[in-house]
C-alpha cells in the first residue's frame, strides 16, 4: 500500500520543517550548495508544492515545489522552476535543488 497519498505534505511543510535551522545544521557541514537553495526558497513567493510528487522513502521526506508559465499558443513548452527538499527524520533538510527549465 501507498502511504504517500495520506500525508499531509502541506502540513509537515509548513509546522515541521524549519528552514532555519536546517540552514544553521548544515553550516556545520559545509552544505553551501544546499545552503544556498533554501535561502533563495524562503524568498521566492511563486512556488507552489507539488503533492502528488511528493513521496516517502527510507525515513525520509522528499518535497518538490514549482512554477511554470510562459506557454502560449505559439509556445507550449513555456518555462518552469524547481526546488525538491530531502528531509530527514528530525524535519531537518539535508539535501536541495533548484532547477530551470
Amino acid at each position: 500500500m501507498e502511504l504517500s497519498k495520506y500525508i499531509m505534505w502541506d502540513d509537515i511543510w509548513e509546522n515541521e520543517v524549519c528552514l532555519e535551522t536546517s540552514i544553521d545544521n548544515l553550516e556545520d557541514d559545509n552544505h553551501l550548495t544546499t545552503i544556498e537553495v533554501i535561502r533563495n526558497f524562503i524568498n521566492d513567493n511563486d512556488v507552489e508544492l507539488l503533492r502528488d510528487e511528493c513521496y516517502l522513502l527510507y525515513g525520509r521526506l522528499y518535497f518538490f515545489f514549482s512554477e511554470t508559465g510562459g506557454q502560449t499558443e505559439g509556445d507550449t513548452q513555456g518555462w518552469s522552476r524547481d526546488y525538491s527538499f530531502v528531509v530527514d527524520e528530525n524535519f531537518s533538510i539535508i539535501n536541495a535543488n533548484y532547477e530551470q527549465g
